[in-house]
């Protein structure tokens, strides 16, 4: 009876982390939403744009951490 009660104890715990967890990455993922919005824009525009025009990158890499 205790071995399961201690079982219960340590998958609430389990529980805990993972929620934290998952919050922590969707609050992440909510904050860089606004940094790939030129990004995708640009991205759309790519058919319609001339090849004799040079394209320009810029990595958002690391401004993500």
């Amino acid at each position: 009876m205790k071995s399961v009660k201690n079982i219960q104890k340590i998958t609430k715990a389990m529980k805990m982390v993972a929620a934290s967890k998952l919050r922590a990455i969707q609050t992440k993922t909510e904050n860089s939403r606004g940094l790939w919005q030129p990004f995708t824009a640009l991205l759309g525009d790519l058919p319609s744009m001339s090849m004799n025009k040079p394209l320009i990158c810029i990595s958002l890499l690391g401004m993500l951490n």
